[in-house]
């Protein structure tokens, strides 16, 4: 906040100065300097005061304009400023394109994503390190992972951040096993690993359930790495060993830890307590979640969730009550789907989609096939809640 009032300061002595205002090329410099110091301050409304006042504006103007949207994780509107920005004769730079292909991987738009790659190919910007690990990215979050390791295949020499990029692709899709052989063969041809590419192998250790293995890349991230762990790397292990029911050994682990643990760690915690039906526990963690966030609504339901799992009645509607008190709202979790160029967003239960009614149809007839097949839904991570 105090970054944005000297921003405001300096863009106040700027205009009663006259240098924003002259018609040249260092009065566009400096209006796009302003832009995007209000892009990283996270003041989308000053960015685009300054945008619509500009008489001429260039690719930076444009590029400053869709990154402070994708700051407010605001991406079909990146989006839209991209293709206006085309549509306005100005010709995209690889910056331009990376800020775009990051709005497509948040979205999972795979159509918009492969066309992007299609035109930084023939701009020749596909082999720029940052963005074939953007491309690679995009594939693996879009569902695509052959589609991702052909853009690693494609790289002469990948360096660490293209193999994090490929190692995070298979992580994402639950492929413990290639994520590790990955990881390997990048020791192997003597690439160092880095903090990010260590997450990787925790997240794919945690979700394949290999704890062991987990812990030891753990260690080694000191002992061998020279690398000092983060709480995204505490909080990794924290759900490695609580998706495998060791809570105690969870606790103990946070015990130990170096910094004080923050939401993500308890919260993981209590995630575990809520699969496991441990309250005791979950009640601890989610009294930590509430002393550092009050509003936050994940502890309420997930604490409420775990007594309605060990058949406790009375404990969930007055967790609720609470959270009404306090003035604390669920906000509905969003999927959507690129269809033909378009983002169709659903939440449950969802009424307001014109083609309901057939969407519906398909899923009771999914429903009835995934039944006759055998399969038994595994409800223990679906959150239950009024809103």
């Amino acid at each position: 906040m105090k970054s944005l009032l000297s921003g405001r300061q300096v863009h106040g002595m700027l205009l009663k100065s006259g240098s924003e205002s002259d018609a040249n090329a260092t009065a566009l410099s400096i209006k796009n300097a302003v832009a995007d110091a209000y892009s990283k301050c996270g003041s989308l409304e000053d960015v685009k005061k300054v945008f619509d006042r500009m008489e001429e504006r260039d690719v930076v103007s444009w590029t400053i304009m869709m990154s402070a949207y994708s700051r407010c994780f605001r991406w079909e509107e990146s989006l839209v400023i991209f293709s206006q920005m085309r549509e306005d004769g100005f010709t995209p730079n690889e910056f331009t394109l990376s800020n775009a292909l990051v709005a497509c991987t948040s979205l999972c738009f795979l159509e918009y994503g492969q066309q992007l790659h299609g035109l930084l190919w023939k701009a020749g910007w596909d082999t720029d390190k940052c963005i074939e690990s953007a491309l690679i990215d995009m594939y693996a979050k879009c569902g695509c992972i052959t589609e991702a390791n052909m853009v690693f295949d494609a790289i002469p020499k990948p360096d660490v951040v293209s193999w994090t990029a490929v190692i995070s692709a298979y992580s994402q899709h639950g492929d413990v096993v290639n994520a590790l052989r990955l990881f390997n063969k990048m020791q192997q041809l003597g690439v160092e690993p880095n903090s990010v590419t260590i997450l990787c192998v925790l997240f794919a250790c945690s979700h394949g359930g290999r704890v062991e293995e987990g812990l030891h890349y753990f260690k080694s991230m000191k002992e061998i790495y020279n690398l000092v762990p983060q709480m995204e790397h505490y909080a990794c292990v924290v759900d490695m060993l609580g998706r495998v029911g060791r809570l105690n050994d969870a606790v103990k682990f946070i015990k130990r830890m170096p910094m004080e643990p923050d939401v993500m760690i308890w919260q993981n915690l209590l995630g575990a307590c809520r699969v496991y039906g441990n309250t005791e526990l979950g009640e601890i963690a989610a009294r930590k979640i509430i002393s550092i966030n009050p509003h936050d609504s994940a502890p309420y339901v997930l604490l409420s969730n775990t007594y309605a799992q060990i058949g406790s009645s009375r404990e969930g509607p007055g967790l609720r009550n609470v959270m009404k008190e306090r003035g604390v709202k669920k906000e509905p979790g969003y999927s959507w789907i690129s269809v033909s160029g378009r983002v169709h967003k659903f939440h449950a239960q969802d009424q307001e989609h014109p083609e309901k009614d057939d969407l519906y149809n398909v899923l009771d007839h999914l429903r009835e096939k995934i039944k006759a097949m055998g399969y038994v839904p595994d409800l223990r991570y679906v959150l239950e809640s009024d809103s």
